[in-house]
């Protein structure tokens, strides 16, 4: 595959990466304000049935990002080890703040691993769901997220090493 096309379709991964998972973002920013159980448990709903989708880009984002390094010779460049680098310590960063939400989850009665419009949820204690709630860090980590996106965006541009 051409380098052109490489680059097209590193860039649409990119781009279908961050649609899948702005629904995750967009819950995690209006999650504090909803009132009710019912409400929380659809809004953590929403951002797990992105979830597939959103990997299955990321895993293009990687596959097509290895394959344009193959193609254009960057692998000797430090500016692509960077970018992995970058890559590899956001998506830990991520994995480590989205784990808060797992809380919320468990503060609502929802059993690990299932979404709470299928489970069978247990009582809440409403103190417990505030307190989880109140650990969540949505404005870090879509500044996280944000900052990443920048600092690929000018290594990929730049290439300054």
């Amino acid at each position: 595959m051409p380098y052109p096309w490489l680059l097209y379709a590193h860039l649409a991964s990119v781009a279908g990466f961050l649609l899948a998972h702005g629904s995750a973002a967009a819950m995690s920013f209006v999650l504090r304000r909803q009132q009710g159980t019912d409400r929380l448990r659809a809004l953590l709903d929403l951002s797990l049935l992105s979830a597939p989708l959103t990997y299955v880009f990321l895993l293009l984002v990687i596959a097509t990002g290895v394959a344009l390094g193959f193609a254009g010779h960057w692998w000797a460049s430090g500016w692509i080890w960077v970018s992995l680098a970058v890559l590899v310590v956001v998506a830990a960063a991520m994995i480590g703040l989205g784990m808060r939400y797992n809380a919320v989850r468990q503060a609502l009665g929802v059993p690990r691993g299932s979404r709470g419009a299928d489970a069978p949820v247990s009582q809440t204690d409403p103190d417990e769901v505030q307190r989880a709630l109140a650990a969540t860090q949505p404005v870090t980590i879509a500044l996280v997220g944000v900052v990443a996106v920048l600092v690929l965006l000018w290594l990929m541009i730049e290439k300054p090493f």
